[in-house]
């Protein structure tokens, strides 16, 4: 019966956020192990946030536009796929950036050997908002990874942010499912507040 109550009211959640704010789809994965590598592969698409996408090639140096797909490829324990969100709100809207996981099933196994990293930043001033690093996947099948109310910053005229978001395989010696596992859509969402 609980868990009846959690899921009803996740969903009328989700009702209601998709009522009042602005989303972007980040990422959709899948996981598959290939000769000992891993493959991750995903899909970015937008909507009404204006949002960049980067990805980096040296470690988080510096970071290229992401014109096409995200591709991780060969993701092997100790590597780690480098990612920057370029998340531009309206001067009108007052919002909190929520992060989060939809499609994501407690079933799938492959989601407790993914762990990520996430880093919140005010582009014009530098400053550090929320961050947390070393979060399993599989922990955030329901709850949101953050929510950031940014309407202070948008008052004070800034009005852009980034997003970093670091993604990695941890094995800790146990033997990773073969196969191909959806994990999910990685959402940011612009949420009104009052």
């Amino acid at each position: 019966m609980k868990k009846d109550f959690r899921t009803i009211k996740n969903i009328i959640l989700l009702i209601a956020s998709a009522l009042t704010l602005v989303a972007v789809t980040f990422a959709w994965y899948s996981l598959s192990k290939k000769v000992g590598n891993f493959v991750i592969n995903s899909n970015v698409s937008g909507s009404t946030l204006a949002v960049s996408y980067y990805e980096s090639a040296d470690n988080g140096n510096t970071y290229k536009m992401l014109d096409d797909d995200m591709s991780m490829s060969n993701m092997v324990e100790g590597k780690t796929a480098y990612y920057r969100m370029d998340v531009k709100t309206f001067n009108d809207k007052m919002i909190k950036i929520i992060m989060s996981f939809d499609g994501l099933s407690s079933s799938n196994t492959a989601a407790n050997f993914v762990y990520f990293d996430y880093k919140v930043v005010c582009k014009d001033t530098g400053e550090v908002l929320n961050s947390s690093t070393g979060l399993k996947m599989s922990d955030y099948i329901s709850d949101n990874v953050f929510s950031v109310d940014v309407s202070q910053y948008q008052k004070n005229k800034h009005y852009t942010f980034e997003v970093y978001y670091n993604v990695y395989v941890v094995s800790n010696g146990a033997t990773v499912p073969s196969g191909t596992a959806s994990l999910g859509e990685v959402k940011l969402l612009g949420q009104q507040v009052n």
